[in-house]
């Protein structure tokens, strides 16, 4: 039913040839679209030549990557309520950079959370 019309519908030029077709809306799209997959992130820091800066695990056990740099720019902002962890994710990160040759870690902390970490 409707096949010939939809074949022909398909072709450049018979944009009216399948006049029945039904609408598909963006919920069908949605279904279509594959936003389940797990992005591992990337495998080397290509700015720096050198491994991602931290290594992590989801809640699905996938082992995850994080590398700050797109191109050669590594702004971040880190954004949260206080207690989150703010605090000790930039140590964490602060302390994984010295990793990397010639990394210098500058810290101005007001409240002395990276005072550990800066010991360490």
């Amino acid at each position: 039913v409707n096949a010939v019309d939809a074949w022909l519908g398909s072709l450049p030029g018979h944009a009216y040839a399948n006049v029945r077709q039904p609408p598909i809306s963006t919920l069908n799209l949605a279904h279509m679209i594959p936003l389940s997959a797990v992005w591992a992130g990337p495998e080397r820091d290509e700015h720096l030549g050198s491994p991602p800066l931290l290594y992590g695990k989801t809640e699905g056990a996938t082992p995850f990557r994080l590398s700050l740099h797109v191109g050669d720019v590594g702004h971040t902002l880190v954004v949260g309520p206080t207690g989150a962890g703010k605090s000790v994710l930039l140590a964490l990160m602060a302390l994984q950079f010295r990793r990397y040759a010639r990394s210098q870690v500058f810290a101005f902390d007001f409240g002395g959370s990276i005072r550990a970490a800066a010991l360490a």
